[in-house]
């Protein structure tokens, strides 16, 4: 077997689990796995974690060469222990640009058995343009976003380290994100051992993700704030928030983070020192229990809340696994989801020396967005007498100039109210996580923000001679993934010859498979084959098949025919 998949599989292995770091981490970090950090290997585990779906889905489809029909997880999964090798090879012989194996042994042997039971399921048992729609590939699509972190370092002094790096590297100025830079979806640099990521001056962080900490201090609201004013992050690991929160209010008090479950609360307190010493006070602690007139949250003027979510938004993590939920138990985990978002956002409200909030969540449901937003408000300022302490809706400072806004008429907002919210949508253009932030603020400091602060797009961000702001420039052609487009493609690959897959030889020569692979890459794709000639073509190999086992069943007869001859002449 080669080594560059059984390599891939101890990547994959401990993500099947859902146990332990995730695929960055196992394969770059701390925690990597000796011997398997090729970028290569990375990559077909990527590519195998986004088919996870649509391989599964294979797997329940029934054999039409078993005798029994037994499922595909039955004959190969249930055959052996290395099950993430299975998936990696799937991949490999399905779906990747090669559609080949290379190498051999028993478990590349039993894939290989029922290979045209899975690529006739491909065609005909499932629906490849739903799967599309679900597969986790944007890694493939979307830029890479680096943070500076301004407490360690500056934008020249990254821009100047890119260039010296690769100075065929292209990148770009976030024209939205204060200190971003919106890096190519691929690139040679190896980042995760540059120094100036283990020293936290840099932070990959997704653009969308940035919204919450911008959303609540922008230059225009830091003039507003006293000088010394504190900020609390209300479920703050794994920290990049809070780091980018203290990084933004860099000349302000101290920023609490709290987290209530112990392990993420050690990883928070190990990215705050790195990346934000002394900026950053952790708190171990469930944020629900906390108290407004604890004497340490007294200068407390701002809230960060970016509380558990469904995660709906996020498509850019290769390794974030979908389970298949039924309408009933999908809605009941929205609903236990969306009654902790709102508990949390009121408890927010209940703190009086806070006059600026930020609501956000990585989800694209309305139920954990809109709705709580909605539902907060009304129950939160129907208790509040006075009016100049009730909570409203506000446009973030920073991001006046985002296009896409929030939904009216969901969960009781008006049209103007939605229009203060934030949205983004990575299947609509938008080449980020989707993503909601709402901002809030208390009547008594609405305005109070320097009007003439408020500058236009692209103004308030630092530029460096030589790099322009992004517009665009590694989007594809198409809005967002054209996912039906990508499936059609695949239906026709996957009618290809069976002839071009290698032939199991445990010798076989790696060098040779190069070159071969350089062939196909060149060949001509045939032509897609109509639903009409898809079935004359099922038709005449089973016509085949048929007459096939009739002449095996007449070879058998004359044998043991002429066999009788030979026993009777003896006696």
């Amino acid at each position: 077997m080669a080594s560059n998949y059984n390599s891939a599989a101890k990547l994959l292995a401990p993500l099947l689990t859902k146990k332990g770091a995730g695929l960055k981490e196992l394969a770059f970090g701390k925690k990597s796995i000796p011997s398997v950090t090729q970028k290569s290997t990375y990559a077909v585990t990527c590519k195998t974690l986004s088919y996870l779906p649509t391989i599964n889905k294979l797997l329940e489809c029934k054999s039409k060469s078993h005798p029994r029909h037994k499922t595909l997880r039955t004959l190969i999964m249930d055959e052996v222990t290395n099950k993430a090798l299975v998936y990696v090879l799937i991949y490999e012989l399905l779906f990747s640009d090669y559609k080949s194996l290379r190498g051999g042994g028993s478990i590349k042997r039993l894939v290989m058995k029922y290979h045209v039971d899975m690529k006739h399921s491909l065609l005909h048992d499932i629906d490849l343009d739903k799967l599309e729609s679900k597969r986790n590939d944007f890694t493939s699509y979307f830029p890479k976003y680096l943070r500076v972190n301004t407490l360690k370092t500056n934008l020249q002094e990254v821009v100047d380290l890119l260039k010296s790096l690769d100075p065929n590297l292209t990148f770009y100025t976030d024209r939205h994100v204060p200190n971003l830079l919106v890096l190519p979806p691929k690139y040679t640099i190896d980042f995760y051992n540059l120094p100036f990521v283990k020293e936290g001056k840099i932070i990959f962080q997704d653009k969308s993700s940035c919204f919450s900490a911008l959303a609540l201090v922008h230059h225009s609201n830091l003039s507003a704030y006293h000088n010394n004013f504190d900020l609390l992050d209300a479920t703050a690991a794994p920290g990049n928030k809070t780091t980018h929160l203290a990084s933004l209010a860099n000349s302000t008090g101290t920023v609490f983070a709290c987290e209530r479950d112990e392990k993420r609360w050690k990883i928070l307190q190990s990215r705050t020192d790195l990346i934000a010493p002394e900026k950053i006070t952790t708190l171990h602690m469930d944020y629900l229990t906390t108290e407004s007139t604890d004497a340490k949250f007294a200068n407390v003027k701002g809230i960060l809340l970016d509380p558990s979510c469904s995660g709906s938004g996020i498509v850019s993590q290769p390794d974030r696994i979908e389970e298949e939920e039924n309408e009933k138990t999908k809605t009941e985990r929205l609903t236990n989801l969306s009654n902790f978002q709102l508990l949390a956002l009121i408890h927010s409200m209940s703190f009086r020396q806070v006059d600026r909030l930020v609501y956000s969540t990585c989800s694209i449901n309305d139920e954990e967005n809109e709705c709580v937003v909605g539902k907060a408000l009304a129950e939160v300022n129907e208790q509040i007498e006075k009016e100049e302490e009730k909570w409203v809706l506000v446009p973030p400072p920073g991001l006046q100039n985002w296009e896409r806004r929030g939904k009216p008429n969901v969960g009781g907002l008006t049209e103007s109210e939605a229009k203060c919210l934030v949205r983004c949508d990575p299947f609509d253009g938008d080449e980020t996580n989707g993503f909601f932030v709402a901002y809030f603020e208390r009547r008594r400091v609405v305005g109070s923000a320097s009007k003439s602060n408020s500058k236009d797009i692209g103004e308030d961000i630092v530029r460096v001679d030589g790099v322009e702001l992004y517009s665009g420039e590694f989007k594809k052609k198409e809005k967002g993934v054209n996912f039906k487009k990508v499936a059609k493609k695949r239906k026709v690959a996957e009618t290809e010859n069976e002839n071009s897959v290698i032939n199991d030889d445990d010798d076989y020569d790696d060098d040779d498979d190069d070159d071969e692979r350089e062939k196909k890459k060149t060949k001509k794709q045939p032509p897609p084959l109509t639903a009409e000639q898809e079935a004359e073509k099922e038709a005449r190999d089973l016509k085949r098949k048929a007459k096939k086992a009739l002449k095996k069943k007449a070879w058998k007869a004359k044998q043991s025919a002429q066999k009788k001859e030979r026993v009777k002449s003896k006696k």
